[in-house]
C-alpha cells in the first residue's frame, strides 16, 4: 500500500483506493487470505492491507494498535494533556511508516547515483568508494546505503503526530519506538509466511 494512501485513509481522508501491487504484486485477495490463514490477527491484517490494499484491514488493525498504544500508556504513566487523541496519532504514524519509509531523497529510490569523479572528487570519501564502477558510472547511495528509502526524520515525525517538535525529541519519540516496531514486526511477520509459501508452491511446481 501506498503511504500516502495509507495516511489519507487513517485519518479519515476521502482518498481513491486501487488495488497497489507490492512485492508478490501477482497474488489476488483471495491468495493471501489463504496463505497467511492461521497467522495471528495482526500480522493477517497487516498482510492484507500491505499486499491487497484492504480498506477494512488498515481500519481495523489502526483499532488495534490504538488500543495497545492506550494500554502501553496507562501502564507507564505517560504525561499527556489529550491521552486518547496522542495514543491515536501514534498508532496511525507507526502504521504509516511500517508500510513503507520515504523514498530516498537523494537517489529518488534507486539507491544508487551516478557519479562523475571529475566534478564529484569526494566521492573518494564515501564508504561505498570501494565498489565504484566507472564504466556504468554509479554507485551506492550513502544517504539511504542502497535501500532507496530513509527513515522519518524526528521533526517530521513530530509534525506527523502533532507534536512540538522539542517535547518529541526529549519525551515521546522513546515512546514512539516501540510502538512502530510492533507495527514493523506485524508487516515482517506477514511477508515472512508469504515468501514461505511461495518459495514452497515454487518447489512443488519445480518437482
Amino acid at each position: 500500500m501506498n503511504p500516502c494512501v495509507a495516511w489519507s485513509i487513517l485519518t479519515a481522508r476521502s482518498v481513491s483506493f486501487p488495488r497497489l501491487p507490492r512485492g508478490h504484486g501477482g497474488l489476488s485477495r483471495e491468495d493471501v487470505c489463504a496463505m497467511l490463514a492461521g497467522m495471528e490477527r495482526p500480522a493477517y491484517l497487516m498482510g492484507l492491507a500491505y499486499e491487497c490494499g484492504d480498506k477494512k484491514a488498515l481500519s481495523e488493525l489502526r483499532s488495534m494498535l490504538w488500543l495497545e498504544v492506550i494500554v502501553r500508556a496507562r501502564v507507564g504513566g505517560w504525561r499527556a494533556t489529550r491521552p486518547r487523541m496522542l495514543c491515536r496519532n501514534l498508532a496511525e504514524l507507526a502504521l504509516y511508516e511500517a508500510f513503507d519509509p520515504y523514498v530516498c531523497p537523494t537517489c529518488n529510490g534507486k539507491g544508487t547515483t551516478t557519479f562523475d569523479l571529475s566534478e564529484r572528487p569526494d566521492l573518494i570519501l564515501s564508504p561505498y568508494y570501494g565498489e565504484l564502477n566507472e564504466h556504468e558510472g554509479r554507485i551506492r547511495c550513502a544517504t539511504c546505503r542502497g535501500s532507496g528509502k530513509v527513515k522519518l526524520s524526528g521533526r517530521k515525525r513530530a509534525d506527523l503526530a502533532g507534536i512540538d517538535k522539542r517535547q518529541w525529541q526529549e519525551y515521546w519519540s522513546d515512546k514512539y519506538e516501540p510502538v512502530y516496531g510492533l507495527a514493523k514486526s506485524w508487516l515482517a511477520q506477514a511477508r515472512g509466511e508469504l515468501r514461505e509459501k511461495l518459495n514452497e508452491n515454487s518447489e512443488i511446481e519445480a518437482a
